[in-house]
């Protein structure tokens, strides 16, 4: 099994983009532009969620955000 989070064998960014996205939008949080998620691809999901602006600091909503941004990454590699 091979896993390319980062887009480098395959352009997964904007699958990327829109999950985190999406995930912010259900959770109530501001929902950061492409180039804010674009500048933080690469960077371990559960470091880089609390990096953005005016999102939540805690950590047990920070880590249910992680896991559902997870699924929409999934459930949008398996759409295209």
């Amino acid at each position: 099994v091979l896993f390319d989070v980062d887009g480098t064998l395959i352009d997964s960014v904007g699958q990327i983009v829109r999950g985190i996205q999406v995930t912010f939008e259900e959770f109530g949080q501001p929902v950061p532009s492409d180039a804010d998620v674009k500048a933080k691809v690469g960077i371990p999901l559960r470091v880089q969620l609390p990096q953005y602006e005016n999102v939540t600091q805690d950590p047990s909503l920070l880590e249910a955000m992680a896991t559902r941004a997870i699924e929409h990454f999934q459930a949008f590699a398996r759409s295209e």
